[in-house]
């Protein structure tokens, strides 16, 4: 697998095959460095996914899981078509991160900072953990945690990345 900056906002990703080659081209935010893909496994059926970086922002990263299936590379979506998105980061004002349970659902995080619950000094969260199960190309959520008056060491909040890592 290969990243290839073509031009800023658009990158090539490319799989070589025995057959050949796929690629296709992830548009992403023009001021982009080039990012090493991450290669996940997020449905544990053994193929391999890459978390592709689309976006680098002050303090959170965007990123989307690519995947090859039926001879094609391509975006793995949501219900709806979009492309999956993941965040990773948000600084003192958010809370943003993934990883893989023991089942090998993808958790993604998502809580934003509630300024009235952190006017004593610890900042206290609002926000999201959903569990997704991904199924033909599609990341479908299997479980929705609300989370409220969370701090960022709180167990429900802690995911890693590196949970997802491709086994074998």
């Amino acid at each position: 697998m290969t990243l290839r900056q073509l031009s800023p906002g658009t990158q090539l990703l490319r799989i070589d095959l025995p057959s050949g080659y796929v690629e296709d081209r992830i548009r992403g935010d023009e001021r982009l460095p080039l990012i090493v893909p991450f290669v996940v496994d997020v449905n544990a059926d053994g193929r391999d996914e890459m978390v592709v970086a689309t976006a680098v922002g002050a303090n959170t990263t965007t990123f989307e899981v690519w995947s090859f299936d039926d001879d094609r590379l391509h975006a793995v979506t949501t219900e709806d078509g979009a492309p999956w998105r993941l965040y990773e980061g948000g600084g003192v004002s958010a809370i943003g991160g993934y990883g893989c349970t023991p089942k090998r659902g993808l958790r993604d995080v998502q809580a934003r900072l509630d300024e009235a619950a952190s006017a004593g000094g610890t900042p206290r969260y609002d926000g999201t953990a959903v569990t997704y199960t991904v199924a033909g190309g599609v990341a479908y959520p299997a479980e929705t945690e609300p989370l409220q008056d969370v701090t960022q060491d709180d167990p429900r909040v802690q995911v890693d990345p590196a949970t997802c890592a491709a086994v074998g």
